[in-house]
């Protein structure tokens, strides 16, 4: 369940900025694999003095050119105009993906978010589109559950994910992390009747659907079934298990009985000599000395 409640809030964390349900694409650039892109900062005075961050995983920043204009930093190169500085990236990769920040050089930085920048590939392939589910794990006092709707590899040649429920639209929180996947995220009563939970995206020119579906009965037995099933578990490991250890411990103790009586059956009586078995029968057999005793 923590699992699924980090993984619930890394979608609005970790996703772009959204304005309601429908996600701000304006500052998000798209770039194959191997192309040069441009990325501006005009929010900065000294626009010979200005550092470049990209936000790392953890939600840190780290920074990736801190060059003067026109000087080239590796992969990047920094170029300065009357109002805007503008950082260059070469030959971008996969691990080029992020969000790019800019902050004038000093003690006390403010960091200006610039754009968002998503990789593609040549001939990238369409979206894989799946559903997440909190059903069994979902705590049985709650009144919601809540699915997540993820679309790998999403690009703008195709529509913002959309939900149906029975057949009636649905409308979701929808985020865009920086590595290309977007996510859509759906609360549902839990006393709600539905058959099916669909969701599904639309490529713009063709109009072909790629959909994912999840499909239940009553949200309410749903989780009760989760309940029930977990209380009989129990019972089975309580009704099956039980006799399985007393059965092991009694086949303990007979193999135990067993090897001690063919322990005694085996040992031979102790072998005895000749004068162990002279016994005092007689007086004769018995010599006393006498001495006298002064007073």
């Amino acid at each position: 369940m923590k699992v699924w409640i980090a993984l619930v809030l890394s979608t609005y964390i970790q996703g772009l900025i959204t304005h309601g349900n429908i996600p701000d694409l304006s500052h998000v650039d798209f770039v194959e694999k191997g192309k040069n892109i441009n990325i501006s900062c005009n929010t900065v005075k000294t626009f010979d003095n200005t550092q470049w961050y990209k936000e790392k995983e953890d939600g840190g920043l780290a920074a990736v050119s801190r060059s003067g204009c026109h000087t080239p930093s590796g992969k990047y190169i920094i170029h300065c105009d009357k109002s805007v500085t503008t950082m260059e990236i070469t030959n971008v990769t996969k691990s080029d993906s992020g969000v790019y920040y800019c902050a004038q050089s000093g003690l006390d930085q403010t960091f200006h978010l610039t754009r968002t920048l998503i990789v593609t590939d040549h001939n990238p392939m369409n979206p894989k589109l799946t559903i997440l589910s909190s059903v069994e794990d979902h705590p049985n006092n709650s009144e919601t559950t809540v699915f997540l709707c993820v679309a790998l590899d999403w690009t703008k040649e195709w529509d913002l994910i959309q939900w149906t429920m029975n057949d009636t639209k649905q409308d979701g929180w929808i985020t865009l992390d920086p590595d290309g996947s977007l996510q859509s995220l759906l609360v549902i009563q839990r006393s709600t009747q539905y058959a099916a939970v669909s969701c599904y995206i639309k490529k713009t020119r063709t109009n072909e659907i790629i959909h994912s579906n999840f499909t239940l009965g009553t949200m309410a037995n749903m989780i009760d079934v989760s309940g029930e099933k977990s209380s009989k578990d129990c019972y089975i490991v309580l009704y099956v298990g039980l006799p399985i250890i007393i059965t092991i411990i009694l086949i303990h103790l007979i193999i135990i009985l067993i090897r001690k009586r063919t322990l005694v059956k085996d040992t031979p009586p102790p072998a005895t000599t000749p004068q162990e078995h002279r016994v005092r029968s007689s007086p004769q057999d018995e010599s006393v000395i006498y001495s006298a005793v002064k007073s």
